[in-house]
């Protein structure tokens, strides 16, 4: 996966290649930027930041991720393959058309610490699976889906992880603050709904498979990293952030204190 700085954008014929001649409808749609003659997957885009800001998290992983003109065309060539018996599934790219993956215990849910992990179902040298190491990998053309689904989902993921957009929901309960704290990001105790945008935690003290996650926060909302907005204020000369809450800032060293807690960290 490359990091969003590291990526640099595609000239006009190879942006053809990577999504099947759909550049202008990416364009129109919004799913593709053009900066400096060159084109951009939107979370790869140098402005990147104010294309996302002020989606949910819900919005901006069904358009930027799901969405992603190069994604659809690289399952669209796969699906089109003939392959051996062995490898038909129809439910091999559900992920794509259903906005989910099958997270442990069957939960529609995606890991927010996606590194080493399985996201698709597939046999992929950057996903960890269980199928042994004697198992054939999958196709070359699903090997192709599997980079473009790792690189777009890693990208949001860096953009909250780095605090270049933060997160905040409804707290499911009182011992959590609005704002979702840049390191769960990379835990892997957190996953999240790709549909409504729910993030949730695994339950410690779950009894079976129905209650293995908890909801913690309800319907994120993505807005512009605190951080990159004061440094935008002093090159601009904008008036200055609002007060501090007082009562905020307790809450996210109260989230802070109980997922040190959860995790064992120091």
């Amino acid at each position: 996966m490359q990091s969003t700085s590291q990526f640099k954008g595609w000239r006009a014929a190879e942006a053809r290649q990577r999504t099947g001649d759909s550049v202008l409808g990416g364009l129109r749609s919004g799913h593709l930027v053009e900066s400096g003659g060159l084109i951009y997957p939107v979370l790869h885009a140098p402005n990147r930041i104010a294309l996302v800001e002020k989606c949910t998290l819900a919005e901006a992983f069904q358009k930027y991720v799901l969405g992603d003109p190069e994604l659809l065309t690289q399952i669209k060539r796969a699906q089109d393959v003939e392959r051996p018996e062995k490898y038909v599934d129809g439910n091999r790219f559900a992920f794509g058309a259903r906005g989910y993956c099958l997270g442990p215990h069957g939960r529609r849910v995606w890991p927010v610490a996606f590194e080493g992990r399985n996201l698709g179902n597939f046999h992929h040298h950057d996903l960890q699976t269980a199928v042994g190491f004697l198992a054939e990998p999958s196709p070359p053309e699903d090997i192709a889906v599997a980079d473009v689904l790792i690189d777009r989902f890693g990208a949001l993921m860096t953009m909250l992880r780095t605090g270049e957009i933060e997160a905040e929901g409804h707290p499911a309960d009182s011992g959590h603050s609005k704002m979702i704290l840049r390191t769960i990001w990379s835990s892997g105790e957190f996953y999240f709904d790709g549909n409504t945008g729910d993030v949730f935690e695994v339950n410690d003290l779950a009894e079976g498979s129905n209650d293995w996650l908890a909801k913690r926060w309800v319907g994120a909302v993505l807005r512009r990293g605190q951080a990159i907005t004061t440094a935008s204020q002093i090159l601009t000369g904008a008036p200055a952030p609002r007060p501090v809450d007082i009562d905020e800032v307790t809450n996210q060293f109260i989230s802070i204190f109980w997922f040190k807690r959860r995790s064992g960290s120091p």
